[in-house]
């Protein structure tokens, strides 16, 4: 028999070893497998277009789903607008609210419905859709659009909403053909159809146009269309031809009254007018070519719709200040009722409507639609009305005629843009003193206020502060060359000063005769005074006189030609010309000014003569040094 042997310590743990590893690799009934890798949860990509007609634009997009989950988006510059949902997440409510329409601020609230399970969904969001989804919601719950999606019950309702939106875009597509309207297509459903907001030639687009005329020629909103649709109502009737009827004449003078409201202004104005471009500027002449006509609607709601070559320019009235709007001198044959529409972030006016009762004459400045710096005013006609005779003024020649002597011309000045570049602005001054910056008149019998000639060593300078909108100041080198940056430019599409540099155009400033212009002025007078014990000047009664060669003298002081001319030091202003007494700009009188300053002394002497319309003195200012006081008949 063989020895038996007994294995070492070390063989035994290598066989207990490989007995292990044996169990754990073999297919053992207890062996525990791998864990498996999550499923993937399905998203579903909803997208859409924000329009009116026009693209609404950074308009806030906000869905609440079936499943009680939230999600949002911005739509873009084109209304188009994309967000990411779980697929179980669907069906979805989507409301849109804010952005802006062109460069007017979106007043409306509109909503619509994503619904489906593939991967994509498509969900305009338009009142076309809000119109078939406020239907939907009204079968299904009973309530209004806005209550349903602020309600705790909408995720648990949004299934039977679902359900029910064919019919209601089927009832929509029949209200739509019995008001008139045509389809785009058969099948038409204004939640999946595809649009291209504000582009000539699609129908979608067309069919909301037409609708925004018909609600505009109904003087009814949005939310009052959707009120009326729920509850049975007929939709507003198509235009008869899109855009409405237009004969190429221009609407006015118009008859409405005066405002004292904005909310009566409104009311007095609502309609369809047909205005006449008068001046375009900054890239929109493509849509409101230079004297063409251009159907304008205006609702009770403040809502207006300007009708371009291409596209609708569309603006809605939201408050921003107190003076939103205005009424200047009620009652008056000067009286101007103007509106003004402010962009979304408050900080520049993209719309000014202005009327004038006596006239009948109304006037949309709409601004800002085709780039930063474009615009286009639109005017009706307005009554002719036969002007009281004027008192002859002193002298026999206006005193803006003779103002206006040395710079009568063309001048050309460069100004900058917001956007950072320039645009060339013209200036026109007339030889009867009349002027206009880009075609806008700044100072004549319809836009009445100062034009004043100022001169000292360095410089001359012309001013036209007429209008509220379109004024200048122009400064001239003793060559008559414009004094570089030297240039006070306000344009009427912008509101906004602006400090240009000459491009073209020379003054003749030896035409500048300051004695003749003062000699005009030639009396004698005596006035009163303020008593004063002063050196050198006049107290209580005083003989005031203008010699007919220009000198002029108050009780001791004085001042010749000769001295005020050494160093063009004279101011002279005529407000009373063009019919200022509608104008906040102008003093309503006409202004001599001359003065001169000893070398070596601080002793200026200045005497200011004020006169009215019919050169009856108002008073006479005089400085001497630092004692100065005005002198009364």
């Amino acid at each position: 028999m063989s020895p038996m042997r007994i294995p070492s310590p070390a063989a035994g743990a290598f066989l207990a070893l490989t007995a292990l590893l044996s169990a754990c690799n073999g297919n053992d009934a207890g062996s525990v497998p791998p864990p498996s890798p999550p499923t993937p949860v399905a998203m579903t990509t909803v997208s859409g277009r924000a329009a009116i007609g026009a693209p609404i634009t950074a308009a806030a997009i906000s869905l609440r789903c079936g499943d009680g989950s939230t999600a949002s988006a911005s739509s873009g510059s084109d209304g188009a607008w994309t967000v990411q949902v779980p697929t179980t997440a669907l069906p979805c409510a989507i409301q849109l609210s804010g952005g802006s329409v062109a460069v007017a601020a979106n007043a409306e609230t509109f909503y619509s419905l994503a619904r489906g399970s593939s991967a994509a969904a498509i969900a305009n969001t338009t009142p076309l859709t809000d119109l078939a989804l406020a239907q939907a919601v009204n079968t299904a719950t009973g309530l209004a659009l806005d209550a349903w999606f602020g309600g705790a019950n909408l995720a648990t309702q949004l299934p039977q909403v679902a359900s029910g939106i064919d019919a209601a875009v089927a009832a929509l597509r029949a209200a739509l053909t019995t008001a008139g309207y045509t389809l785009p297509a058969a099948d038409f459903d204004p939640v999946i159809a595809a649009i291209a907001p504000g582009t000539a030639g699609d129908a979608y687009d067309g069919l909301l146009d037409l609708y925004a005329q018909a609600l505009s020629t109904a003087s009814r909103s949005y939310a009052a269309a959707r009120g009326d649709f729920t509850s049975g109502g007929a939709l507003a009737a198509a235009p008869s031809t899109p855009p409405p009827p237009v004969t190429d004449v221009v609407s006015g003078p118009l008859t409405a009254p005066g405002s004292a409201t904005l909310g009566a202004f409104f009311g007095a104005l609502a309609g369809d007018y047909r205005l006449q471009v008068s001046n375009v500027y900054g890239g929109a002449e493509g849509e409101f070519p230079n004297a063409s006509l251009h159907s304008v609607q205006i609702l009770a709601d403040g809502t207006v719709n300007l009708i371009g070559n291409t596209q609708t320019v569309s603006y809605r009235y939201v408050q921003r200040t107190l003076s939103d709007y205005t009424q200047d001198n009620p009652g008056t044959a000067t009286e101007k009722d103007i509106a003004r529409y402010y962009a979304a972030n408050g900080s520049s006016i993209d719309l000014f409507i202005t009327y004038e009762p006596a006239l009948g004459y109304l006037t949309l400045t709409a601004q800002g639609f085709a780039g930063a710096e474009s615009g286009v005013l639109l005017v009706s006609r307005q009554r002719d009305v036969t002007p009281p005779p004027l008192t002859p003024t002193t002298p026999a020649d206006s005193l803006a005629a003779q103002l206006s002597a040395a710079y009568v011309g063309q001048y050309v000045v460069a100004c900058p843009t917001d956007s950072g570049g320039t645009v060339n602005r013209t200036i026109v001054i007339n030889a009867d003193g009349t002027g206009s910056v880009d075609g806008l008149a700044s100072v004549d019998a319809g836009n009445g206020g100062g034009v004043i000639l100022q001169g000292n060593r360095a410089y001359s300078s012309l001013r036209q502060s007429g209008s509220y909108t379109s004024r200048f100041l122009l400064q001239f080198l003793p060559d008559g060359s414009i004094q570089p940056a030297a240039v006070n430019v306000i344009a009427f599409e912008t509101s906004k000063s602006r400090n240009c540099t000459g491009v073209s155009g020379r003054a003749n400033l030896a035409a500048v005769n300051a004695a003749a212009i003062v000699g005009g002025y030639a009396r004698t007078a005596t006035l009163n005074c303020p008593a004063s014990t002063a050196a050198g000047v006049p107290s209580g009664s005083t003989a005031f006189s203008i010699a007919a060669d220009g000198s002029i003298s108050l009780g001791v002081l004085s001042v010749s030609p000769a001295q005020y001319n050494e160093y063009k030091s004279y101011y002279f202003e005529d407000s009373t010309t063009y019919a200022p007494a509608d104008n906040a700009f102008a003093s309503h009188k006409q202004v001599i000014s001359v003065g001169y300053t000893p070398n070596g002394t601080l002793n200026t002497t200045n005497l200011s003569l004020s006169v009215d319309a019919s050169g009856a003195i108002l008073g006479v200012r005089y400085q001497y040094g630092f004692t100065a006081a005005e002198c009364t008949p």
